[in-house]
């Protein structure tokens, strides 16, 4: 739910696929601003106005009740037994379960297309399509609707006039029997209110919430030292890519940050802003020092290493390059950022990182900068003596230090 300019989001009930969510069930967790700046991606198109967004929420209330008019008309839906009382809204209303009629769907789909068209014209939701309505008439429709009957549940709720209050659309998504998480089960629910559709509602933040920031650590295991600089990374590559955007609305990058929160007008039309909030750095809790060079530019930024632990796996700090024009290659790793300040550009997130990350003075693929912070020998390709190199055992996850393996983080490799 939105409450000005923040969102707040729970999880509920969601299947574990990949981490363990006990620790953020049933908590809220407040999504800032800055949090949508630092992570969202670019958004950019033709800039709507209030009367359009009303318009489109207007013609989605239209299209839906044409769709449950004409589907009575045609008997495509059959309720499921007798309908219940419930309240919705504060109003009395008759709960139907409904499902389709498969015998009349050709006929449904046909005069469904042609009212669209009648009313939308050109932005027609949905076009007739010949081949679409012969589906719907072949015997292997017969096995596809079965499946869905199965998996899916259509609930009607009217007044007593038969009026439509709401209309909810559920769908279970069930896994293949064969594969990993073959017990676990997906239901997606989505709910659309008919009735009161311009009132304003008032809604209250919830009394107790937890950051973004605090939510991940929670999910992930990761350190806050080592989410911070991961942060720090994809706020760089976010304002990167925001950049770039308003450079292929406008033309050219910029003068300041700023600009990226106004709309632009050019001669194709006037665009969105790229974004709501300028992004800012993430240990300072300043604006990034932004500098428009004509052809390019630099933010300047601070990072801080996080400290390295015998045995941990340091993915997040460096990041793996590829040569995409050999057919077998090998990845070069090179540090994420540096200590202190790094300045970024439209090719690289640090130059500083960069430069030094050349600098392999074993030759054993891993930078010296790099084997600095791991604490190996970056005059001896394998510092432990077991025959592996440091750059082979950290691809693979072993202790370039010694025995065993390293330890598996929650910290995202970077590419």
């Amino acid at each position: 739910m939105k409450v000005g300019d923040d969102y707040y989001v729970m999880v509920s009930k969601f299947p574990s696929f990949f981490y363990d969510l006990s620790k953020i069930k049933e908590k809220w967790i407040k999504v800032t601003s800055q949090d949508l700046a630092q992570y969202g991606s670019s958004y950019t198109g033709v800039q709507q106005s209030s009367d359009d967004m009303a318009k489109t929420k207007a013609d989605t209330i239209k299209g839906a009740k044409i769709f449950l008019t004409v589907a009575d008309n045609n008997h495509a839906l059959m309720s499921l037994g007798s309908p219940t009382v419930e309240t919705v809204n504060g109003t009395k209303t008759y709960r139907y379960d409904l499902e389709f009629n498969k015998d009349t769907m050709a006929q449904f789909y046909s005069d469904l297309t042609s009212q669209y068209q009648s009313a939308f014209g050109d932005k027609n939701p949905m076009v007739f399509d010949q081949a679409t309505l012969d589906y719907l008439k072949s015997p292997e429709f017969d096995a596809a609707f079965q499946y869905f009957r199965k998996n899916t549940t259509l609930t009607l709720w009217a007044d007593k006039f038969g009026i439509p209050i709401r209309f909810s659309y559920s769908i279970r998504m069930v896994p293949d029997k064969s594969a990993k998480n073959a017990d676990r089960q997906i239901r997606t629910t989505l709910t659309l209110d008919l009735t009161d559709i311009n009132s304003p509602t008032v809604i209250d933040a919830p009394v107790s919430s937890m950051s973004v920031e605090d939510a991940t650590i929670a999910l992930t295991g990761q350190s806050k030292e080592l989410y911070e600089f991961e942060k720090q990374i994809t706020v760089v590559r976010a304002l990167q890519s925001k950049l770039a955007s308003y450079k292929l609305i406008n033309g050219s990058y910029p003068a300041s940050l700023t600009d990226l929160t106004k709309s632009s007008t050019v001669s194709t039309g006037t665009y969105a802003p790229i974004t709501k909030t300028v992004p800012v750095d993430v240990f300072t809790g300043k604006p990034f020092i932004y500098t428009n060079k004509g052809s390019d530019y630099t933010i300047v930024y601070t990072e801080q290493l996080p400290p390295y632990h015998r045995g941990d796996n340091p993915q997040g700090i460096y990041q793996m390059n590829y040569d995409y024009s050999m057919r077998a290659s090998t990845p070069k790793l090179t540090m994420a950022a540096v200590a202190g300040n790094n300045t970024a550009d439209s090719k690289v997130v640090s130059e500083e990182a960069a430069a030094q990350s050349k600098i392999d003075s074993d030759g054993d693929g891993l930078p010296d900068v790099l084997e600095a912070y791991l604490g190996t020998n970056k005059l001896k390709k394998d510092t432990d003596g077991d025959g592996y190199s440091d750059y082979e055992e950290l691809i693979k996850g072993t202790d370039p230090l010694g025995p065993g393996n390293l330890n598996k983080t929650s910290g995202g490799m970077l590419y």
